[in-house]
């Protein structure tokens, strides 16, 4: 009996530890950049995350991205697909991630950034966000399972934003008294 239930054990986590397969990315076909031209060349980075991206306006019609809400990346890529679609959005038996948990819905975002092979933590410039939530499908064909994180939302021209850096607190009051002794000790001279 004791090895009966090492053994199923074992397949549990086996089972368990499976990366599950995933699809990701733009399917609309019709995404634009910000100037209304499609998303079709090299020029644009398009990143998508596991979790949640948020934004926060800095005051000066700039935006703060937040990361915090993020586990990892899914996929990133700076090329469209032949029919206008961004990422992997068809099943592909290959396409798979251990952060990816089967029959369990994840928050997920995609950011599409208006620079070729940008990092997404230090960007700044133009980009739009779409978040959402996987849900579980199958394959037609086959009948396998995979989890879908791929979005139908067209990113239109008014959905971006820029973002820009802001200097955190610290360094901010860090700037200020720097400057403020520079200030006295001109003062003095």
């Amino acid at each position: 009996m004791k090895k009966l239930m090492i053994a199923a054990a074992i397949v549990c986590a086996a089972v368990y530890a499976q990366a599950a397969n995933y699809t990701w990315g733009l399917g609309s076909g019709l995404d634009e950049d910000s100037a209304g031209g499609y998303l079709t060349d090299a020029s644009f980075t398009v990143v998508e995350l596991l979790g949640t991206v948020t934004e926060t306006a800095n005051g000066d019609g700039t935006y703060a991205l937040d990361f915090s809400g993020v586990s990892g990346v899914l996929n990133s890529t700076s090329t469209g697909n032949a029919d206008y679609s961004i990422g992997s959005i068809a099943y592909d038996a290959s396409v798979s991630s251990d952060a990816v948990t089967q029959n369990t819905p994840q928050a997920f975002s995609i950011l599409v950034l208006e620079a070729a092979g940008a990092d997404y933590t230090t960007y700044e410039g133009k980009y739009a966000l779409i978040t959402g939530t996987s849900s579980a499908d199958a394959d037609i064909d086959t009948g396998n399972p995979f989890m879908n994180f791929a979005s139908g939302d067209t990113v239109t021209a008014d959905m971006y934003k820029t973002a820009a850096s802001v200097p955190e607190p610290t360094s901010g009051l860090l700037m200020l008294l720097g400057v403020a002794g520079l200030a006295l000790r001109r003062k003095r001279a």
